[in-house]
């Protein structure tokens, strides 16, 4: 088997952009204000910041994981009140880490 390789930062905020989409059509993902960061908008529920940076060094560390950690993920943000989420300035944006 060959070796496998990452994607850099850039390609791999676009492949979570894409794959939450793909996963969840009453959301709306775009790029979030700050660097490296999406902004999910749910239906009937706030906003969240999704902040890419230690989901990014796992990837890194365990490229072949990429699925496995990408659904750990989305469990988390699917539970009711969004476990790990924290209230930003808005009281309808929470920041997901």
């Amino acid at each position: 088997m060959g070796q496998q390789t990452t994607m850099n930062a850039h390609d791999f905020e676009n492949h979570v952009l894409k794959r939450l989409v793909a996963l969840r059509p009453g959301w709306t993902v775009k790029k979030g204000p700050e660097p490296f960061q999406l902004t999910i908008r749910r239906v009937r529920e706030g906003d969240l910041r999704f902040n890419l940076d230690a989901f990014y060094q796992q990837y890194r560390e365990q490229p072949g994981a990429l699925d496995r950690l990408f659904a750990a993920r989305l469990r988390r943000l699917w539970r009711p009140g969004t476990s790990g989420g924290t209230t930003s300035r808005s009281s309808h944006c929470r920041t997901w880490h």
